[in-house]
Formats: structure tokens, C-alpha cells, sequence
């Protein structure tokens, strides 16, 4: 009984071990991430075609930059959370999404909902350092990250309007 038991403990501490590492893995990941992405330097088109930067929408104010797929579920699924986030925020900050999709695709997605986000299109997002869908940073007003986030959003729209004042302010 006594060597079950001793046996079971060694496995539950195992699995301990093995949860902790993977998360500091993650966050060892993430500030990396934050660091190498330059998402103020890539390319970006609008849906006309003409060629943007981010500096165009920042007018003074931040800008969140949302790395997205119309073929990604949980992007879709983290939009209505930004969108009523961003309706909360007001004009406190710009809201701007990012696909490597076609203008086409994109343009449907856009036209089948009401979001008030800015839609870009850039180029082959793996090659600029984007391995994995969704990805979001904040830039404050000067285009310097303040935060990265690399999975959907899942906390309510005021939880995640709070946090995003809460990551510039600091």
C-alpha cells in the first residue's frame, strides 16, 4: 500500500514539474516574441491596396494590432470580445487587424459583421515572425509594445478594456 501510494505521489510530482516548466517556457516564449516581432515595421495594405503603416493610425493615441485568419476559430471567436472592448474604450485607442488572407476574403469577412476595427492586409505572416494565429500586441502612443498576448481573448469585453488600460498605463 505504502509503495502505491509513494508510487502516485512521484507521478502527481511529476506532472507538477512538467505544468511549471511549460509555463515558464511559455512565458520565456512570449516576452522573446515581444521582443523579435517588429509589428511596427512590417508592410501593410489596406483593402484598396494602398500601402499603410502603423503610424497612420496612431493620430496620438495607441494601438492594439491583432494578427488574425478568417480560417481561425479562435480568431473569430475573440472578435465580438474586442469589439464591445473597443466600443468601452471609445477613441482611447485604435483597434487594427491583420490577415495575409486575400483582400477578397477579408473583404467578405469585414462585410458580414459590424466591427470597428481597422482591416489590414500584410504579407505571409510566418515569414515576419507570426507562427501562430491569434496573436495580439499593444502599442502605446509612441508605437512602443507594451503588451503581448499570443492565444484569444476569453475574459469579458470590460475585463479585457480594463487591461488594456491597465497594460499602458504601466
Amino acid at each position: 500500500m505504502f509503495k502505491k501510494g509513494f508510487i502516485i505521489g512521484i507521478i502527481l510530482a511529476l506532472i507538477v514539474v512538467a505544468i511549471g516548466g511549460a509555463l515558464v517556457y511559455k512565458i520565456d516564449a512570449d516576452s522573446k516574441k515581444m521582443d523579435t516581432v517588429q509589428v511596427q515595421n512590417l508592410k501593410y495594405t489596406d483593402l484598396d491596396g494602398n500601402s499603410v503603416t502603423l503610424d497612420d493610425f496612431r493620430r496620438e493615441k495607441p494601438v492594439l494590432v491583432n494578427f488574425w485568419a478568417t480560417w481561425c476559430a479562435p480568431c473569430v471567436a475573440e472578435f465580438p470580445i474586442m469589439n464591445e472592448a473597443k466600443k468601452i474604450l471609445g477613441d482611447e485607442i485604435t483597434f487594427v487587424v491583420v490577415s495575409d488572407e486575400s483582400n477578397e476574403k477579408i473583404e467578405k469577412f469585414a462585410a458580414k459583421h459590424d466591427y470597428n476595427f481597422v482591416f489590414l492586409k500584410t504579407e505571409r505572416l510566418i515569414l515576419n515572425g507570426i507562427t501562430s494565429l491569434p496573436q495580439t500586441f499593444v502599442l502605446d502612443k509612441d508605437l512602443n509594445k507594451v503588451k503581448y498576448h499570443s492565444s484569444k481573448f476569453d475574459d469579458p469585453a470590460p475585463v479585457l478594456a480594463d487591461s488594456i488600460r491597465l497594460w499602458l498605463e504601466n
